[in-house]
């Protein structure tokens, strides 16, 4: 360091000195302290700046990281969305073959996949639509809009059934799938359980006896009200058990005879659709 003189000094340098000064003072009446203070508030406000860089500097790379995580999600979930969209094509011709047996063999099932990312989630960018057609020549359109209840329940055990087929379940139950049929369609609808029925187990609820007619074994589920307490009782039937149930079941108006020759037809006819499988005791 060194001593100047005034002589030493040009215009410039005093007017940067008194310059200088000033703001010395507007910065002490600023934050109410001595130069003392002006001094370790500098450093304070560098160590601010300091921070502000490198947190712009981790920003980037956390905007370079997101964009790479958002290609890799991309990619993913492309993928998935192709092998949703081979799964829907083989569950459509699956369905479309289930429904033939139980007498919708003129309607039209898809099973449509809309890859956008406007649906973005965990689960991908998909979207799952079932469109169902109950009659030839009608468009498909949206099964929540569209389908009957006999035609939902025939849906719901068509794709119960395909799901059976492709994942080998050790048992399906099916509680009422028959509601709002009857007739011939509780008929093939009894049948096509009893085919389930043949590579896994299956517990049927039904109120049909046409569908009834098909188990290999019938249970007789009954409430009964005692002291104010209502139990439910179950009874495996025998030929003869079953036969009576049936008929009651049928609930004819004619004599108890045609009621139990009705339900022997019916038993006749579901053995010779399919034959009956023997019972174990394992099962």
């Amino acid at each position: 360091s060194c001593l100047l003189g005034e002589n030493d000094l040009t215009q410039s340098d005093i007017d940067r000195l008194i310059e200088r000064d000033e703001k010395i003072k507007r910065l002490k009446k600023k934050y109410q302290c001595e130069l003392e203070g002006l001094i370790e508030k500098a450093q304070e406000l560098r160590e601010k700046l300091k921070n502000l860089s490198e947190n712009e500097f981790n920003l980037s790379e956390l905007e370079k990281n997101l964009a790479e995580a958002e290609k890799k999600l991309e990619k993913k979930a492309s993928a998935l969305s192709s092998k949703r969209k081979k799964s829907a094509d083989n569950l459509t011709r699956a369905v479309a073959e289930q429904l033939k047996d139980l007498g919708l063999d003129k309607a039209s099932f898809f099973a449509e996949i809309e890859h956008n990312a406007q649906y973005e989630s965990a689960k991908g960018f998909d979207r799952a639509e079932f469109l169902f057609s109950a009659n030839a020549g009608s468009p498909a359109r949206p099964l929540r809009f569209c389908a009957s209840g006999g035609e939902l329940s025939r849906l719901a055990l068509a794709l119960k059934a395909s799901f059976s087929q492709k994942n080998n379940y050790l048992f399906s139950v099916f509680d009422e799938i028959d509601a709002g049929v009857g007739g011939n369609t509780a008929f093939l609808i009894g049948e096509k359980l009893r085919k389930i029925s043949r590579d896994n187990k299956v517990i049927f609820i039904t109120h049909s006896p046409q569908a009834a007619a098909f188990a290999d074994c019938h249970i007789k589920a009954e409430k009964k009200t005692s002291a104010g307490k209502t139990s439910i009782n179950f009874h495996v039937l025998s030929a003869d058990e079953r036969k009576t149930e049936i008929a009651r079941m049928l609930g004819s108006r004619f004599s108890p005879e045609t009621a139990l020759n009705h339900a022997n037809e019916l038993l006749k006819a579901a053995a010779a659709a399919l034959p009956l499988r023997p019972i174990s005791k394992r099962d």
